[in-house]
């Protein structure tokens, strides 16, 4: 408009006789201007207005949702353990779906002015996951991202940022609102923790536990009645883990923590963890049991973990299997003996948190490389059950029962002196070995064509028995070797 207003300004003072020019031709020269720039005032009116985008679109896009300024905003954050990361992600998704859902997820973004300058951010990527909820079933959930939440009662609009990752030390979540929607924020917490109750995927379930992370396991069922083992030793491990469980409420009443640990010592193959079968099959679908072994923990946040889940599950029975891993002597600086890993699973064991409804039973094929406070020291292992190798009745009794747990029996060959005097060939043998005998011996059998045409049952000769005693005692005498080579202590050369 203004370079108009100098054009017409200065062809307004151009006089027809100064420059010898026809009336006709100034007044074309004055149209065609006045038409162009009329044209252009016109062109720039129906232009759109251009709007310049925010700074910070990710803010920005906060404000919006929030409908205030994102410093005056109300923020709130809570962590979970990471050991419940599934339980969380699973508790999160219920929050939004389902009948008894009580909030929904809107997608903000796609009605956003800006939405161009924050597609593909990572904050704004809903990153998920397949994870097991139940024993042979899994979801995909979220385990990273920003949602844009309303209360389905209330209308509240609040900003959630889930961080599950398992890369975190805990799982956080963070929920943003409007100054004035505090009471919304807890609210969600409530909910949340309501949602974590309700939802609980793992309570009264049998799992493994592996470096930080739970699962789903499955356990062989076993009887009490189906262990040979003396009814004293029975009672002992009964009364120590199921029996503290089972009266949780009397233990409390008389002013006691209800918790027990005891460890079984034996050498390998005596049953240890047929009998942790038994106890875990005896309150299945009443009480949570977790299964690790000494391997499956690496670094001190392992057991921390550990203790975490029996805790938040209890009541709850805690096996650990083949803790020499771990737990060995920190002077003997052996393998296994990593002091961090020792020191937190002591503090664990009897600290400065109770352990209220949390039985830990654990099992040792060597107790004497065990570090003396963890062995030797009250509050620790305060039930030391040493299970005994298998006498002449128990060790005939675990024959007969590997024989018909393989459908087979013996013939008239087998008198009572053979019977006996295969029974006392294995005296001091562990029921590995017992076992390893019949099925040496039903091996032999079926090669020989002692099976019957449909193949569901064997009958065994007093040779096959025999030459299975034979195969088993040699593997012991150099299972021995082995034990000698490998116990044997280093010598010592004096300066």
């Amino acid at each position: 408009m203004a370079l108009k207003h100098m054009a017409a300004s200065y062809l307004g003072k151009l006089q027809e006789s100064d420059y010898g020019i026809s009336a006709v031709a100034s007044g074309a020269v004055n149209y065609f201007l006045d038409s162009f720039f009329q044209k252009s005032d016109e062109r720039a009116r129906a232009r759109p207005e251009v709007r310049m985008g925010p700074a910070d679109p990710i803010t920005h896009v906060k404000e919006q949702w929030l409908e205030c300024d994102l410093h005056t905003c109300v923020t709130l954050n809570r962590t979970y353990p990471a050991v419940f990361r599934d339980l969380n992600a699973w508790a999160i998704a219920k929050l939004f779906s389902g009948p008894d859902a009580q909030y929904e997820v809107i997608p903000f973004l796609d009605t956003y002015e800006f939405k161009d300058m924050v597609k593909g951010a990572y904050a704004f990527r809903i990153q998920s996951e397949q994870m097991a909820v139940a024993p042979g079933r899994q979801a995909t959930l979220p385990v990273y991202g920003c949602l844009f939440v309303r209360h389905t009662g209330t209308g509240a609009k609040l900003f959630v940022t889930i961080d599950l990752c398992h890369e975190s030390m805990a799982c956080v979540v963070t929920v943003m609102s409007r100054p004035d929607l505090q009471a919304s924020v807890e609210g969600f917490f409530s909910d949340l923790q309501s949602s974590i109750a309700a939802n609980d995927i793992y309570f009264r379930h049998c799992l493994s536990y592996v470096r930080g992370k739970l699962d789903f396991f499955s356990v062989t069922p076993t009887l009490w009645d189906s262990i040979i083992l003396k009814d004293h030793i029975k009672s002992v491990i009964r009364q120590n883990t199921v029996g503290v469980l089972e009266n949780m409420k009397a233990l409390a009443g008389l002013g006691m923590c209800p918790n027990q640990n005891v460890i079984l010592i034996s050498p390998p193959g005596m049953a240890k963890t047929t009998i942790f079968r038994a106890v875990s099959g005896e309150v299945d679908g009443e009480i949570t049991r977790i299964w690790c072994t000494g391997k499956s923990i690496d670094s001190s946040r392992d057991v921390t973990s550990l203790f975490e889940a029996a805790r938040g599950l209890a009541p709850c029975i805690v096996i650990i299997e083949d803790m020499d891993l771990f737990g060995r002597d920190r002077s003997s600086g052996m393998y296994g003996s990593d002091p961090h890993v020792l020191n937190e699973f002591l503090a664990c064991l009897d600290g400065a948190q109770e352990n209220a409804g949390v039985v830990v039973m654990a099992s040792t094929n060597d107790i004497d490389s065990m570090d003396e406070a963890l062995v030797n020291r009250p509050g620790r292992f305060d039930v030391k059950v040493e299970l005994p190798f298998p006498d002449a009745q128990d060790r005939s009794d675990m024959l007969k029962k590997f024989l018909i747990q393989y459908h087979s029996v013996v013939d008239s060959s087998v008198s009572q002196d053979t019977w006996s005097t295969l029974i006392h060939m294995t005296e001091g043998l562990t029921g590995a070995y017992v076992k390893l005998l019949a099925k040496s011996a039903v091996i032999a059998a079926a090669s020989d064509g002692r099976t019957s045409p449909d193949g569901s049952s064997c009958v065994l000769s007093a040779d096959h028995l025999n030459a299975a005693a034979d195969h088993v005692m040699k593997n012991y005498r150099i299972g021995q070797r082995a034990k000698k080579h490998h116990s044997a202590k280093p010598e010592t050369v004096a300066d």
